[in-house]
């Protein structure tokens, strides 16, 4: 790599911070001095290193030199942590054209299950366990209501994808599914209609009471194998009855489940799973402003159905705090399919549904051209924006700086 190429690079990682206030530059200013005063894990160190390092020189990049003219651009390489705000538009529609492959011309419904705020303390020190406890309940209740006669009397698909945040980075878990509006029949040779289709897809309290009663039956088995970690402020619920108490107290609280009217055709789905499944605790268009070692960003409070925007301001150390409570368990799964839509059935599944369903759909086709403008608006970027005509190619490779650890 030549000298010039080096000054050029560097050049421009000094301007994007001091242009940009982002996550990134706020963990490059701070995370140091949170470090002296708070524990953090090994892994979550590494989440923090791959964000600072993102698109810097740390990381190394590519010149980008148009076909057709004389323009360059310096590009530097990016995380691809799945943390990173600046590193989720690729996975997104590469997992985006994966889904848009195995829509059906069928209405597709919206349905969130809520976890109580009482047990974020517990969830804090097992989040593996706990949240795998949540994905196992809500899911089996799913599939509880759906072979049910009275409901639907078939085997669902639908997708999960966890979030542990709330707009204020407080720690808000749940699970948003996009459920199948019908099921393929338990012989697999027809296709079953929800009876209620216009309207919802079960009955939402039924659905919680099944969700809290699977949950409370998960965890208590999972504390009688000894399965449970207790930090100080819980080491009374190590002894049986304290701890019998506490889940009864937790299955009495209002468990929420919100089963949302279908959603407006396939392009609607497209575009739903497009914004929510590769969503980190805060984009960095939320952040406004460091002030006095303050952060102020942008979120959306929710009182009585009502949406309004505000903003907030927090300590720097307690903005680090928050975003780290939303730091996934290294290899966790955060997106799961169920159903007929998990891996080992899928295949066939779809080949069957998509014979069953063997009108056109034209409500496809808007979908496919919804994603194609995604598409095309990200292979925009390798336009040359000098010439309008050419395409940028790589030309040399930009060497990394230093090694992120890890």
């Amino acid at each position: 790599m030549g000298e010039d190429v080096m000054s050029i690079t560097c050049s421009h990682r000094v301007e994007r911070q001091e242009h940009k206030v982002g996550v990134a530059e706020i963990f490059r200013r701070y995370f140091d001095a949170y470090l002296l005063n708070h524990k953090v894990s090994y892994y979550q160190q590494k989440v923090i290193a791959a964000i600072q390092n993102c698109r810097t020189a740390a990381l190394g990049g590519h010149v980008f030199r148009c076909n057709k003219c004389d323009y360059q651009r310096h590009e530097y390489d990016s995380c691809r942590n799945r943390h990173c705000p600046q590193c989720q538009i690729y996975q997104k529609l590469k997992w985006v054209a994966a889904r848009l492959s195995e829509l059906l011309p069928i209405p597709y419904y919206h349905t969130i299950f809520t976890m109580p705020h009482s047990l974020n303390a517990l969830a804090l020190y097992n989040k593996e366990l706990i949240y795998d406890i949540f994905f196992k309940a809500t899911s089996q209740a799913l599939n509880a209501f759906a072979q049910d006669p009275r409901f639907l009397g078939a085997k669902l698909g639908f997708i999960g994808i966890l979030h542990t945040w709330g707009q204020a980075l407080t720690h808000h878990i749940h699970i948003h599914y996009i459920v199948t509006g019908g099921g393929l029949s338990n012989d697999g040779k027809r296709w079953v209609k929800l009876p209620y289709r216009k309207k919802f897809l079960f009955p939402a309290k039924a659905v919680s009471c099944r969700v809290r009663r699977q949950f409370s039956k998960l965890l208590w088995q999972a504390y009688r194998e000894d399965k449970l970690i207790f930090p100080d402020e819980l080491a009374y619920l190590k002894d049986p009855s304290a701890f019998e108490l506490f889940l009864n107290k937790v299955a009495w609280e209002k468990w929420r489940s919100h089963m949302k009217e279908p959603f407006g055709g396939p392009a609607a789905v497209v575009k739903y799973i497009g914004r929510y499944t590769h969503r980190v605790a805060i984009s960095d268009s939320r952040i406004k402003t460091i002030v006095d070692d303050q952060v102020v960003f942008a979120y959306k409070k929710y009182h009585n159905d009502t949406v309004s925007p505000g903003s907030m301001t927090l300590e720097y150390d307690e903005f680090i705090r928050r975003f780290l409570l939303h730091v996934i368990p290294h290899g966790f799964k955060r997106i799961r399919h169920f159903g007929f839509l998990s891996s080992g059935s899928k295949t066939r599944a779809l080949e069957c549904l998509r014979n069953l369903l063997t009108a056109a759909s034209q409500k496809l086709k808007e979908a496919q051209a919804t994603f194609e403008a995604w598409l095309a608006e990200a292979e925009d970027r390798m336009k040359c924006p000098e010439c309008k005509d050419g395409l940028l190619e790589v030309c040399e490779l930009i060497a990394p700086i230093h090694w992120a650890p890890g």
